[in-house]
């Protein structure tokens, strides 16, 4: 349902249009027998593969002249959704950016003749991937004034409302900052009566794994597994021996957990 009003909520583009609003961006493609049963509705009560909904949601919001930032924000959103139907996805974020154009022998590009406006876009993405993985590739030579913490942590809090059985599960969505205005680690985490449903997911390659620490009121702790490299996701069900906990989104710089 969501898919449906995405789609018409950007002008309904058909099956062609949507394949060529992603064509220069690596998105999940859309394969014409794939679009075809969906609109065609063949499969009413089938939840669509990962893949699928993120090539579609891309090749929707493209379509109507979201920027490539903005879709990969948006796709956080629609994994959130399909993760809470399916539990334990295992598949990381997909990041949209536009597709690296061939060249010739001599080193010319293929598509010199395309339109400014794509070549722009490429240029601010790329941009914006360099100063966001910098500090990962540049050898550690040349990081002696790194300041970074060697770890982060973010207290999460409760759901707006609490559980009153396991079918009713409240969630909350919380991000962790990197220091630098970026969200290093991302958390959703239902709270049932009997457990809590935790996704965390590791957004950016920037030298941080990302893990939560739950401190229950009896003086315990448990802790989720760790997503490393950037862009994992890893999903927990946690028992709860308490119902009084508090919840930390960590950040541990790379192999130091």
């Amino acid at each position: 349902m969501r898919m449906r009003q995405l789609h018409k909520e950007c002008g309904a583009p058909t099956g062609a249009a949507m394949r060529n609003a992603i064509k220069e961006f690596a998105a999940p493609r859309l394969a014409p027998a794939s679009l075809s049963e969906f609109f065609s509705n063949k499969r009413p009560n089938a939840l669509p593969k990962q893949d699928f909904l993120r090539g579609f949601a891309a090749a929707c919001l493209l379509y109507r002249g979201e920027s490539p930032q903005r879709v990969t924000a948006e796709l956080l959103r629609w994994d959130t959704w399909w993760a809470q139907l399916v539990l334990a996805s295992g598949t990381p974020p997909v990041t949209i950016t536009p597709r690296v154009p061939a060249a010739t022998p001599n080193g010319a590009d293929n598509r010199a003749g395309r339109s400014r406006p794509i070549l722009f876009v490429a240029g601010l993405v790329a941009g914006l991937a360099l100063g966001a993985g910098t500090v990962v590739a540049i050898p550690a030579l040349f990081r002696a004034h790194d300041t970074r913490p060697s770890q982060l942590r973010a207290e999460v809090g409760r759901p707006p409302t609490r559980p009153t059985s396991n079918d009713h599960c409240p969630m909350l969505e919380a991000n962790l900052d990197n220091g630098r205005g970026q969200p290093a680690g991302s958390i959703w985490y239902r709270e049932c009566v009997d457990y809590l449903d935790v996704v965390v997911a590791d957004n950016l390659t920037d030298g941080y794994c990302i893990y939560s620490v739950i401190h229950w009121s009896t003086g315990q702790s448990a802790t989720t597994s760790t997503t490393c490299p950037g862009g994992h996701l890893s999903h927990a069900e946690v028992r709860k021996p308490t119902p009084d906990f508090t919840l930390e989104l960590v950040a541990d710089r790379t192999g130091e957990r």
